[in-house]
């Protein structure tokens, strides 16, 4: 597995300089704002443009094909590619809650560390389901289907705030979404953090699954 992570280290090395910036503007951007949601959002893009660069690189290595013919297990590439990507989402997330940290105690905008760290976590939880769900889509169909299952499951996740605001602005009498928005604007601070802390555990159960299931369909691939 250290052989097959170090190939994807070396293929996505090329695209390091790309992130950095990305990430260095961006927290550029939160600090001179006082929003580290912006940065949270990162984890998001990130997560997106960890699977462009790492499968496009296989495939101008042509690294796709020849770790199919080298003598290493199929599910050590995907636990490479998956570990691989986890790395880069751990430390991206751990910038995200140093971030929350020291604008909570800068005086740059009005956020709190509270705020900026549920803002990590609620990014955090979208950006594991969509790495795992992309990895896996790209494994079983390629990289220009998987690009679209990612999008649209990126359009799925912004319909439930428009949703919920646009309810809102028509004044629609929607009980049962009234009764959820009362109860979680009635949790405190902690509980609330805690709730997103769930999230994230579920977002980690989700990538888990789509480990597994890229496993199963690797092992199945051919030439």
């Amino acid at each position: 597995m250290k052989a097959a992570m170090y190939a994807d280290w070396i293929n996505f090395r090329e695209q390091m300089r790309t992130v950095v910036i990305l990430v260095a503007f961006c927290i550029v951007y939160a600090l001179s704002v006082g929003m580290p949601v912006m940065f949270s959002t990162m984890l998001v893009v990130i997560s997106w443009l960890f699977p462009n660069a790492a499968f496009n690189a296989d495939l101008a290595s042509g690294w796709d094909r020849l770790s199919l013919c080298l003598p290493v297990s199929r599910r050590d590439v995907v636990a490479g590619r998956f570990l691989l990507a986890l790395a880069v989402n751990a430390v991206l997330f751990a910038l995200a809650l140093g971030l929350a940290a020291l604008l909570g105690v800068l005086p740059i905008g009005d956020s709190t560390v509270i705020e900026g760290a549920a803002a990590a976590l609620a990014g955090e939880t979208v950006a594991l389901i969509l790495l795992g769900t992309e990895m896996a889509a790209a494994f079983k169909w390629g990289l220009q289907k998987a690009s679209y299952i990612a999008v649209g499951f990126f359009c799925l996740i912004m319909l439930i705030p428009i949703s919920v605001f646009t309810f809102g602005a028509l004044e629609i009498d929607t009980p049962r979404v009234s009764a959820f928005m009362t109860w979680l604007l009635g949790l405190e601070e902690h509980a609330f953090l805690l709730l997103l802390l769930g999230c994230v555990l579920a977002g980690l159960a989700v990538y888990a699954l789509c480990y597994l299931i890229s496993v199963r369909v690797y092992r199945k691939k051919e030439l």
